[in-house]
């Protein structure tokens, strides 16, 4: 694409202009092509305006800077490279963020089970969908794996593109406040957004929880078109003073979409459901009330994207899991609940679960990440103190801190002394599945569909599911997964 055309609408200074024809677009100088425009940016550990004339060296015929440099290329000189960079590759990629429906879900947690419950009712009923999130990237049936949440700006972008190409009609993504505050976002418009709740998390980034919920909320009235909000969260209920396109779900407050006559099981859910005073009775195969959550939000995003009540009722029927999320196992004669919480609302919430539903005892495996919200550890080892009846605190993406020190710091919250502390994951697994007797609850937290641990900077090839299948093979049972 021409220079020219490239850079339309971008308030930016040409320096050494010439027309140039760029063929592709980098934001790693080692890859840089014949041809390529090179975004130079600055980050928090490494600047790649140091790594400019290398990226020319390799092809790099322009790049895009936020200072002058002693470079004879063309020079691109905006005040945000990375706001820059989104324009920009909207601009290269043929607009096509704004040929797709996009819907954005953001919130602290639920984003990945909503996500696949917007994708799952939308498909069941006859729509081509995209889903972009943390476990991956799918185009209907097709799995990419992405290593974010939300994908950094060019890989975004050439995921729509290839979304567009496989004719998908809706792209259901979550939006990651981390996504949000470094602007990789920006200027898409989102048809739809959903805010699901927030609860203390990654403040190791951004300090206080009001500058977390900022990012947030900035997304919600900035970006999107519709919002659709969980008025049961105080956050939630902020936005109803907003002037914005606003629709509600909720169970303890008025609100456009609510649930009653709530009843459960672990096996799944049953529960009616009001919208707008159509009536409709909902099955779910995932318990807990924070699901039912999730399920509203669900079928309101289906709802404004047109699809009949009752059809959307009989689609979440159909919906056999989430992969990693209150993921229930039978297990000889007891049960395993898998899990991605590693918050304390999310481990309030499936725990809180597990509990009312356990007959026996409940035993939860769980840790938390190195080098990320250390604040959160005591909190999370109360939350789980509080509803098992024995823990195995453990690993979770130490990363390049000790496990044995993060898991102190979990355990200085504890209420009892009902736990024990074994820094290897996979041994953690296998002593809770050994203690579990008739009709207890293992409860797995923390890594969910993941399949590698960070430790030490390497990805070690790990995952709570085959630990599990380890265990029933052993025990000659039948196959689980």
């Amino acid at each position: 694409m021409l220079l020219d055309l490239l850079i339309q609408d971008i308030d930016c200074e040409v320096i050494n202009k010439k027309q140039v024809d760029i063929k592709d677009l980098c934001v790693d100088s080692r890859k840089c092509l014949p041809d390529t425009m090179f975004f130079c940016i600055p980050g928090g550990k490494v600047d790649a305006h140091n790594f400019a004339q290398s990226a020319v060296k390799k092809g790099a015929v322009a790049l895009v800077v936020n200072r002058k440099l002693d470079i004879n290329v063309v020079q691109i000189l905006v005040k945000d490279v990375r706001k820059a960079l989104s324009l920009i590759c909207s601009n290269f990629y043929n607009n096509v963020d704004k040929k797709l429906n996009l819907i954005g879900i953001t919130g602290t947690n639920g984003k990945t089970t909503t996500s696949f419950i917007v994708k799952s009712i939308l498909e069941n009923c006859g729509k081509k969908v995209g889903l972009i999130g943390t476990s991956g990237c799918f185009i209907g049936d097709e799995k990419i794996d992405t290593h974010l949440t939300t994908p950094d700006t060019l890989d975004l972008f050439r995921l729509f593109d290839k979304m567009l190409q496989a004719k998908v009609e809706y792209v259901v993504m979550e939006v990651s406040a981390h996504a949000i505050a470094l602007n990789k976002i920006y200027g898409v418009k989102f048809d739809i957004g959903v805010f699901t709740n927030l609860t203390q998390d990654h403040l190791d980034f951004f300090g206080y929880m009001q500058n977390y919920w900022q990012a947030k909320k900035f997304f919600l009235t900035d970006y999107c078109n519709k919002v659709i909000v969980n008025v049961d969260d105080p956050y939630g209920r902020e936005l109803l003073d907003e002037d914005m396109l606003l629709f509600t779900y909720g169970l303890e407050n008025p609100s456009d979409l609510f649930a009653i006559n709530i009843d459960m099981n672990i096996l799944g859910s049953e529960f009616y459901v009001n919208l707008d005073d159509a009536i409709e009775k909902v099955h779910f195969k995932l318990p807990g009330k924070h699901n039912v959550y999730n399920v509203m939000a669900g079928i309101y995003v289906a709802n404004l994207c047109g699809i009949n009540f009752k059809d959307i009722v009989s689609a979440v029927d159909k919906i056999e899991s989430v992969d990693g999320r209150f993921d229930v196992k039978k297990v000889k004669d007891f049960f395993v609940i898998i899990d991605y919480a590693h918050s304390p609302d999310a481990l309030d919430n499936v725990l809180s679960t597990a509990r009312a539903l356990a007959k026996a005892k409940v035993i939860t495996v769980f840790g938390s990440s190195g080098y990320r919200d250390s604040l959160k550890r005591p909190i999370m080892g109360e939350v789980v103190s509080k509803y098992s009846d024995y823990s195995i605190i453990t690993s979770d993406n130490p990363r390049y801190e000790r496990p044995m020190d993060i898991i102190q710091s979990i355990a200085r919250g504890f209420t009892n002394n009902n736990y024990k502390m074994e820094p290897d994951r996979v041994k953690a697994v296998s002593i809770a599945l050994n203690l579990a007797r008739k009709d207890d609850i293992v409860v797995i937290c923390g890594k969910g569909h993941e399949t590698g641990q960070n430790i030490m900077g390497v990805d070690v090839p790990y995952c709570d599911y085959d630990e599990v299948q380890k265990f029933i093979d052993m025990s000659q049972t039948t196959n689980i997964k």
